[in-house]
C-alpha cells in the first residue's frame, strides 16, 4: 500500500459545498480536480485514448472498473465565514452607468463575482483553515500519477468554485509518506524571498513530471500544461492584496476587448449567446457553449508572503460565433470569427 498524507492550509477563501449548501470539503471534488490536472499533464492527442487511460487510473463506467486511487479529505470545518465582503471590509460597488465594478477591492469582486455577487452564496471555508489530504493506492503507477496531478492542482490551481480565479488556493505545511516509491514531485515549497525562486521550483517539478522523449506528440486538440506560460508577480503580505492586484488588471483589460474576443477567456459569457466551434477530429465537428478558461489564477505562500500566479494553458485556435434567431427562420450561426491565445498573451 502506497500512502501520502498532506497537512494543508487554505490561503484564500474556499467555496465548496455539500448537498445542503453548507461549506464542506468534498473528496469527490478534490478527486475531480486531480483528474482534471492529470489530463492537462498528458501528451496524448487522441481524446478517446486519453479518456481510456484516465479511467484505468481513476475509474470509469466501462471495463476499466473501479478507481485505483483512494482520496480522503478531513476534518470538516465547523465554523464558516458568513459574508466575505463585510468580514474582510472589502470595498467595491457596481456602477450601473458604466456597468462595471468600482472601488478599492473591485478586483476581488470581479474575480469572485459568481459566488459573492450573482449566486449570493455568502458562506465559505475561511482562509488559514487546516485540513489533510490523503492519497492511497496499491498500484505504483496510479499512485505516482495521482500525486503528480495533486501537486499541480495545489501549486498551479485551487479547489472549489472560482478556483480558476484565485479562490480555494491552498498550501502544504507537512508531508508524511509511507511508500517505497520515490515521488516525482516535491510537495514542500522552499521558503524563499523572490518570485524567481518560486518559478524555478515550479518549473523543476513540472520538468520531472514530463517525459521529454515522447515521440507521439501531435497537435493537441484540448488545453494542456505542455508549453504553458507561468507568470509570477511580486509577493504581497495578504491574499487580499495579491488577488486584488490581478483582478483589477484583469477587469481593466477585459473592458477593452470586443465581446467575441472575451470567449478565449472561457464560456459562457453572461448575456451573450456565444459558441465555440470545436474540431475534435477529422470526422467529428461540434459546438460547445461551456469552456473552462485556459487562464488560471492562483496564490502561492512562501516565507509568509503571498505570490500571485497566473498559468496560461496551451490551447488550440478556436472559432467563436453566436446564434441569432430570425423572425421566419431557425437559429443561425452569426459572426463567426477565429480567435487565438494571443489575446491572453497580451494580458500576461
Amino acid at each position: 500500500m502506497h500512502k501520502i498524507v498532506l497537512k494543508c492550509r487554505t490561503i484564500s477563501p474556499m467555496f465548496m459545498y455539500g448537498s445542503d449548501k453548507t461549506p464542506e470539503l468534498r473528496p469527490s471534488e478534490f478527486k475531480g480536480m486531480i483528474r482534471y490536472w492529470w489530463r492537462l499533464l498528458q501528451l496524448e492527442s487522441d481524446h478517446k485514448e486519453l479518456r481510456k487511460k484516465e479511467a484505468e487510473i481513476f475509474g470509469g463506467t466501462e471495463e476499466e472498473g473501479k478507481s485505483k486511487v483512494r482520496i480522503k479529505v478531513y476534518p470538516q470545518p465547523k465554523e464558516f465565514g458568513e459574508n466575505l465582503k463585510e468580514e474582510f471590509k472589502l470595498n467595491w460597488s457596481f456602477n450601473k452607468q458604466s456597468k462595471t465594478l468600482e472601488g478599492k477591492h473591485a478586483g476581488i469582486g470581479y474575480l469572485l463575482y459568481s459566488v459573492i455577487l450573482r449566486r449570493n452564496e455568502k458562506t465559505y471555508i475561511k482562509p488559514d483553515f487546516e485540513f489533510y489530504i490523503e492519497i492511497t493506492s496499491n498500484d505504483s503507477n496510479a499512485f505516482l500519477k495521482a500525486t503528480n496531478a495533486l501537486w499541480t492542482a495545489i501549486y498551479l490551481g485551487g479547489f472549489g468554485t472560482r478556483s480558476r480565479r484565485g479562490a480555494g488556493s491552498i498550501e502544504v505545511k507537512e508531508v508524511k509518506s509511507t511508500t517505497s516509491l520515490s515521488l516525482e514531485v516535491d510537495f514542500q515549497i522552499p521558503q524563499v524571498n523572490s518570485h524567481k525562486e518560486i518559478k524555478e521550483y515550479l518549473e523543476k517539478n513540472i520538468k520531472e513530471i514530463y517525459n521529454k522523449d515522447n515521440k507521439n506528440l501531435r497537435e493537441l486538440k484540448y488545453p494542456s500544461l505542455y508549453n504553458a506560460k507561468i507568470l509570477i508577480l511580486e509577493p504581497k503580505n495578504q491574499w487580499i492584496d495579491a488577488l486584488n492586484e490581478i483582478g483589477i488588471n484583469y477587469l481593466n483589460y477585459r473592458k477593452k476587448l470586443k465581446k467575441y474576443e472575451k470567449t478565449i477567456f472561457g464560456l459562457p459569457l453572461i448575456g451573450n449567446p456565444f459558441k465555440i466551434y470545436v474540431d475534435v477530429d477529422k470526422s467529428e465537428k461540434t459546438t460547445i457553449t461551456r469552456m473552462a478558461s485556459p487562464l488560471i489564477i492562483s496564490l502561492i505562500r512562501s516565507n509568509n508572503k503571498v505570490y500571485p500566479i497566473m498559468v496560461k494553458l496551451s490551447v488550440p485556435q478556436i472559432i467563436a460565433g453566436k446564434e441569432v434567431k430570425y423572425k421566419y427562420e431557425k437559429w443561425q450561426n452569426q459572426g463567426i470569427k477565429s480567435i487565438n491565445d494571443s489575446i491572453i498573451n497580451q494580458f500576461l
